[in-house]
Order: structure tokens, then C-alpha cells, then sequence
């Protein structure tokens, strides 16, 4: 019985990593240009929109500095 569970636990592992690989695969067939469009909420203090319309507090920091590292700004 241990060896059937040892199999079944190998096999959908093998699965996983098989198909996380062909969706690493996949990604670099993607143009660079791609968008991603982010919807921001009010939740004091993890993500927050100023006056001006920018995201601040923790999550905001999180991808002003995403959009900086994939822009280059």
C-alpha cells in the first residue's frame, strides 16, 4: 500500500512540474509588450489611492515598484 502512495504522490508531482514547465515554455512566446491591468481598492493600510490617483500603502509600494522594474522608470 506504501508503494502505491509513493507512486501516486510521484506521479502527480512528475504532472505538476510537467505542466508548470510547458507554462514557463509558453512565456517566452508572449510578446513583451504585454499589460497588466491592476484594479486597486481602499484597505487602509495595505493598499490605499491618493488624491492624485497613485497607489500607496504596503500592496501599493508593492507595484508602483513592479510597474518601476518593468518599465524602467
Amino acid at each position: 500500500m506504501r508503494r502505491i502512495t509513493l507512486l501516486v504522490a510521484w506521479l502527480l508531482l512528475t504532472a505538476k512540474g510537467l505542466l508548470f514547465f510547458a507554462a514557463v515554455a509558453n512565456e517566452a512566446n508572449l510578446p513583451a509588450n504585454r499589460q497588466l491591468v491592476v484594479g486597486i481598492y481602499q484597505n487602509p493600510p495595505k493598499i490605499l489611492v491618493n488624491a492624485d490617483g497613485t497607489p500607496t500603502g504596503i500592496f501599493g509600494d508593492l507595484l508602483t515598484r513592479l510597474r518601476n522594474s518593468r518599465t524602467g522608470n
